[in-house]
C-alpha cells in the first residue's frame, strides 16, 4: 500500500535550484572571506597599538635610565673630583690624605642628593708603595675586590695623557692649579660579591710628573646607590611627554624595575610587569650593565590610545560566520524542501490527472455509444448508465477529495460540528459507493444501530469514501472489503478492512502524511493522488477523533480504523447486516 506514485523524471526548477545553491555556497564563501580579513584587520590593528604602546614604554625606560644614570654619575664625579683635587700635582714627598679624611670629603659632598646609598668602604690606596688605608665596615670579601679592580684599572692607566689646559699656556710655562684640571681616570664597576650586587667608584691621581700616585675608591651595595635615585626620578619626574601622559603621575601609569646585571631586582615601583607592553634600558660606562624595565600598565594603555586598545574581533567574526553559515544551511534546506514539494506537486498533478482521465474516458466513451445509437438493446442501455453513473461518482469522490485536501492545506475555517447519526450516513455512502465497487470487489458491513458522533457533517461521508478507495485500490480482484460501525466506550468506531498485504508495523504512522509510499511499492506502478489518507486524517482530527492501523482479523490485509467522539450511545446493541 502507498500514497503516491514514485518520484520520476527530472524535478522542475531543478537548474534554478542549482544556480541558488551555488549563489548560497559563494554567499558562504564571501562571508568567510569577510570574517578572515576583519579578523586579520584586528589582528594587525592590535599589533601596531601593541607597537606604540611598546614604544611608549621604551620612551619611558630611557628616560628613567638616562636621568637615574645621569644622576649617579654627577653624585660619583662630585663625590670624587673635589676631594682628591687637593692631591693633584703632589710632590712625590708629600703624603697623601686618608681614608678617613677622604670619606667625611665624599659624604659631605654627597649630601646635595645622598645618591651614593650607604656606602659601607671607603679607600685611599698608595700606587706607590700599595698601602691601602680603609675606613668603614665593608665585608673582608668586598676590601679584596675593590683593591683588586682598583689595582687593575691603575695599572691600565699608567700610559694615559698627562694634563689637559683649560686656557693654554701661560707665558711658555704651565698654568697652576688654579686654572688647569689634570686629567683624572675617573672609574665606576659593578660586581656580584658574596652573592651581593656591589658597586665601585674610584679615580686614579697622579703625582707633578703626572705619575699615578694614589687611587681614591667608594663601595656599597649597589641597591642602596640605584634605589634612592630611580625612585626619587619616578615620584618627581614625568617619564612620558606630558601631552601623552594627560598629567598622570607616573604610577598610575608605569610600572617600573630596575636589576642589576646578574638579574637581582634594585628597585621596583608599581605592579607586575604585563610583558606585552615593556621595554627595557641599560646603563652603559659607570654602572654599565643594570638594567631598567618599564611597562606600561594595562588599564593605562587604554588611555594612552585613541580609542583604547583594539578589542579582538574574532569572536564577533565567528559568530558573523556561524550565522551566515547557519543561514545558508536554512536555506539548503527550504531548497531540498523545495525540490521535494515540487516533485509531490509533479506527483500530485500527474496522480490526479490520471485518476481524472480513467472516469472521463469512461463517461465519454459510453456517452458516445448512447448517442450515437449503437446500442442493441435496451439492457446495454441501461449498462452503459450504470457505467456512467459509476465513473460520474468516482470523479465526484476524487473532486471532493482534491477540495478538501486544498482547504487543509491552506488552513480554510473547518465546518461547523453538529451530531451525526454515523451509522445512518455509513448505510447511505455505502449505497452511493456500490456502484463504484462493482466488479472490483464485494461490500460487507457490520453497523451498530442508532450511533451518534460529534463531527462535520461532510467530513464522515470523505472518511469513509476515501478508506474504501484506499481498500480498493491495494487489494486483489474479487475481494471482500469489510465496513463496521461499533461503539466503544466513549467513542465511535469505523472501521474498513481489505484483503490486501497489510501494513508493516514501522510504517502505520507514515500512511497518513501526504504523498507517503511504501518501500515495497517503490517498483510498483499504481495510479492515485496520494492524498486520502492524509484528507481522512485531517478531517478525523477536526472533529476531534483520531485514526490508526490494525491487522485485519481475518488473516492478510489491513484494517484502517477511525475513532470518534460519540454523543449519544442507544440501549439497543444490535448489529444489521447490509
Amino acid at each position: 500500500m502507498f500514497r503516491s506514485p514514485a518520484p520520476r523524471g527530472s524535478v522542475p526548477g531543478s537548474g534554478l535550484d542549482l544556480l541558488v545553491a551555488g549563489m548560497l555556497a559563494g554567499a558562504l564563501a564571501l562571508a568567510g572571506v569577510l570574517a578572515w580579513q576583519a579578523v586579520d584587520a584586528a589582528r594587525s590593528h592590535r599589533v601596531a597599538a601593541v607597537r606604540a604602546l611598546r614604544d611608549y614604554a621604551a620612551f619611558a625606560a630611557a628616560e628613567l635610565g638616562r636621568r637615574t644614570h645621569g644622576t649617579l654619575e654627577t653624585a660619583r664625579i662630585t663625590a670624587e673630583h673635589f676631594p682628591t683635587a687637593a692631591a693633584d700635582g703632589l710632590p712625590a714627598g708629600r703624603a697623601i690624605p686618608g681614608a678617613a679624611e677622604w670619606a667625611a670629603a665624599a659624604r659631605e659632598q654627597d649630601t646635595w642628593c645622598e645618591c651614593l646609598g650607604e656606602t659601607d668602604g671607603y679607600l685611599v690606596l698608595d700606587l706607590r708603595t700599595g698601602a691601602a688605608d680603609w675606613w668603614g665596615t665593608a665585608p673582608a670579601a668586598a676590601r679584596a675586590w675593590t683593591v683588586e679592580r682598583v689595582r687593575a684599572a691603575a695599572d691600565s692607566a699608567a700610559g694615559g695623557p698627562r694634563e689637559v689646559s683649560l686656557f693654554g699656556d701661560v707665558e711658555g710655562r704651565r698654568a697652576t692649579n688654579q686654572y688647569q684640571m689634570r686629567i683624572r681616570r675617573n672609574h665606576a664597576a659593578v660586581g656580584t660579591v658574596a652573592g651581593v650586587p656591589r658597586a665601585l667608584v674610584f679615580t686614579v691621581v697622579r703625582d707633578d710628573a703626572g705619575r699615578p700616585r694614589a687611587a681614591y675608591a667608594l663601595t656599597g651595595e649597589l641597591a642602596s646607590m640605584v634605589a634612592p635615585v630611580a625612585e626619587r626620578v619616578v615620584s618627581r619626574h614625568p617619564l612620558l611627554p606630558p601631552s601623552l601622559a594627560g598629567g598622570l603621575p607616573n604610577d598610575s601609569l608605569l610600572s617600573v624595575r630596575v636589576d642589576a646585571p646578574d638579574g637581582t631586582p634594585l628597585f621596583r615601583a608599581g605592579s607586575a610587569l604585563d610583558a606585552r607592553f615593556a621595554a627595557a634600558d641599560t646603563f652603559r660606562g659607570g654602572f654599565g650593565g643594570t638594567v631598567v624595565r618599564v611597562a606600561l600598565r594595562p588599564g593605562a594603555a587604554e588611555r594612552l590610545l585613541i580609542g583604547g586598545l583594539p578589542r579582538s574581533r574574532v569572536p564577533a567574526a565567528l559568530g558573523l560566520l556561524a550565522l551566515a553559515a547557519g543561514l545558508v544551511g536554512a536555506a539548503a534546506v527550504q531548497l531540498r524542501r523545495r525540490g521535494a514539494l515540487l516533485r509531490m506537486r509533479a506527483d500530485f498533478v500527474s496522480g490526479v490527472s490520471h485518476e481524472l482521465r480513467t472516469p472521463l474516458a469512461q463517461i465519454r466513451m459510453f456517452a458516445e455509444l448512447v448517442a450515437g445509437g449503437r446500442l442493441r438493446s435496451e439492457e446495454e442501455r441501461r449498462r452503459c448508465a450504470r457505467v456512467i453513473d459509476r465513473e460520474a461518482r468516482r470523479l465526484s469522490f476524487l473532486v471532493e477529495n482534491v477540495l478538501d485536501f486544498s482547504r487543509a492545506e491552506r488552513g480554510a475555517p473547518a465546518a461547523a460540528r453538529a451530531r451525526v447519526r454515523l451509522d445512518r450516513v455509513v448505510r447511505e455512502t455505502l449505497e452511493e459507493f456500490a456502484p463504484v465497487a462493482e466488479g472490483r470487489a464485494r461490500l460487507e458491513a457490520r453497523i451498530a444501530a442508532e450511533v451518534e458522533v460529534d463531527a462535520e457533517p461532510g467530513a464522515v461521508r470523505q472518511v469513509l469514501v476515501n478508506l474504501l478507495e484506499n481498500a480498493l485500490k491495494y487489494g486483489p480482484e474479487g475481494q471482500t472489503v469489510r465496513v463496521g460501525v461499533e461503539r466503544a466506550g466513549g467513542a465511535a468506531r469505523l472501521w474498513v478492512e481489505d484483503e490486501g498485504p497489510g501494513i508493516p508495523p514501522a510504517e502505520r504512522e507514515r500512511v497518513w502524511r501526504p504523498y507517503h509510499r511504501l518501500s515495497r511499492e517503490v517498483e510498483r506502478v499504481v495510479g492515485g493522488s496520494g492524498i486520502g489518507l492524509a484528507v481522512v486524517r485531517a478531517a478525523v482530527e477536526r472533529s476531534g477523533g483520531a485514526c490508526r492501523v490494525e491487522d485485519a482479523r481475518g488473516g492478510s490485509g489491513a484494517r484502517l480504523v477511525v475513532e470518534l467522539p460519540a454523543v449519544h450511545a442507544a440501549a439497543q446493541a444490535g448489529e444489521v447486516a447490509v
